[in-house]
């Protein structure tokens, strides 16, 4: 490093404040280390090792950098990094280093699609955290009038959006390629419930940046929202192609896909989601649903016979069908999508896998225990068919597939024509609507 820079970079920090949060005394002396060999001083770094120390030492100190381990005894980096924005939303006099073992894909994309200036993964030497935070001050500490004007902008943003579009509209000018003053002017239109002002300075933004990910971001939800699923499934695809998917976008980009019948993309998401540390109770649902739609796609395609699928591919769709049962949390319709198709598809090994999970969550479902009936109905003697059917029946489960067990069964048995038009009547009276459909099994 030339001089300049280092004269530089010892006048920004001249007055900066440090809080580190770590609770080992290894990790407290490297980092104690790496700061007085970047000229910080001493008396200006304070050392804590909880969140809720921390939290309290913020109130007071302010700190203007915070070197933060990820998971504490009493809880994450999270709570710690948002009260830093809170305090700090001006990021170029500020600045927070997360410190890190996990150097997964999930872990990796949500940082960086985040405020976290820099992730350190464990083990990290007095030499390598230096280097990152270098990295770091160093534009910070020499910024261009465009970068002022952005900052600027958003720290007013917090409480004066006037005055933050002033800056703005300044910033504009003091770059040729102005893509994140766009993004941040969509921000505040965002915050005033002013859609179309939003969408038009997002995609002003991705004019000058056509893969800037947090303008893509902002106008895929803004579609979304607008339910203009082909729009949002454009940009859902940009997002993919230049990006790892982000977790927290799982269930929205999962239902665009489906929404535009673009099955494959679901198992990409798919396998982000298997790449997620800690994935939430919506996620679950989404991708499960997803799974069970794809696997649907699959199956009705291969008996239907509309499109060439091979073995492979109703194997892996099965596959991925037993992986949904599992992943869901509490959907019970998303369990009667999947055993709907696989009593369709004849698998009944999978099918009786997925029927008790559902009946393990579902106990007293309705529609788990109507399926149940119709899973057993391929599987038992038409005598014992009919059985459960009618004891279903006597026990106030009445439903139009029941019926119709009944009615083909009591066929199959050679019923006499009384009972099998005694039990012809009732499921008129019960489903008049599919009178049509009930005299159809019995002339058939």
């Amino acid at each position: 490093m030339d001089a300049k820079a280092q004269a530089l970079i010892k006048a920004y920090l001249k007055n900066k404040l440090f809080l580190v949060v770590e609770p080992t005394v290894a990790g407290k002396t490297a980092i104690e280390k790496m700061l007085q060999k970047s000229a910080v001083a001493r008396k200006n770094v304070k050392f804590s090792k909880t969140a809720e120390n921390a939290l309290d030492i913020m109130k007071d100190m302010m700190p203007n950098y915070i070197i933060c381990l990820d998971k504490l005894e009493d809880g994450t980096y999270k709570e710690i990094l948002e009260l830093h924005l809170k305090q700090h939303p001006n990021r170029l006099d500020n600045g927070f280093i997360l410190l890190t073992e996990n150097d997964s894909v999930d872990s990796v994309t949500r940082l960086a699609q985040s405020e976290i200036d820099a992730a350190v993964i464990l083990p990290f030497t007095v030499t390598s955290l230096q280097t990152e935070f270098l990295k770091i001050i160093l534009p910070k500490s020499a910024p261009s009038e465009y970068k002022v004007l952005i900052e600027a902008a958003r720290e007013h943003m917090r409480f004066d959006l006037d005055k933050a579009l002033i800056f703005l509209k300044k910033a504009k000018k003091a770059d040729p390629k102005p893509f994140e003053a766009l993004y941040l002017e969509g921000m505040i239109h965002l915050s005033d419930k002013a859609l179309e002002l939003a969408k038009d300075s997002f995609e002003k933004s991705l004019h000058f940046n056509p893969t800037y990910y947090n303008s893509l971001k902002e106008l895929f939800n803004i579609y979304i929202s607008l339910k203009e699923r082909a729009r949002a499934y454009q940009i859902s695809k940009k997002l993919s192609e230049n990006f790892p998917v982000n977790p927290e976008m799982i269930p929205d980009l999962a239902w665009v896909s489906v929404a535009n019948a673009q099955y494959d993309d679901i198992l990409n998401y798919h396998q982000a989601f298997k790449n997620v540390d800690e994935p939430d109770r919506d996620m679950k649902n989404y991708i499960s649903a997803s799974l069970a739609i794809y696997g649907k796609k699959i199956i009705k395609d291969k008996l239907e016979g509309t499109s060439e699928v091979d073995d492979t591919l109703v194997q892996r769709a099965f596959q991925l069908m037993e992986e949904a049962s599992v992943v869901c949390e509490d959907k019970p319709l998303v369990f009667a999508s999947l055993i709907n198709t696989l009593i369709l598809s004849n698998n009944e090994a999978i099918t009786q896998k997925v029927l008790e999970r559902a009946k393990s969550k579902f106990p007293k479902n309705k529609t788990i225990k109507i399926l149940e009936i119709l899973a057993d109905d391929a599987t038992l003697a038409p005598s014992q068919s009919l059985k459960n059917a009618q004891d279903a029946i006597k026990t106030g489960l009445k439903s139009p597939e029941i019926y119709q067990i009944i009615l083909k069964r009591s066929i199959e048995l050679g019923l006499n024509e009384k009972a099998v038009n005694d039990y012809l009547e009732e499921a008129s009276q019960e489903f008049p609507q599919l009178k049509p459909e009930f005299e159809k099994i019995i002339s058939g």
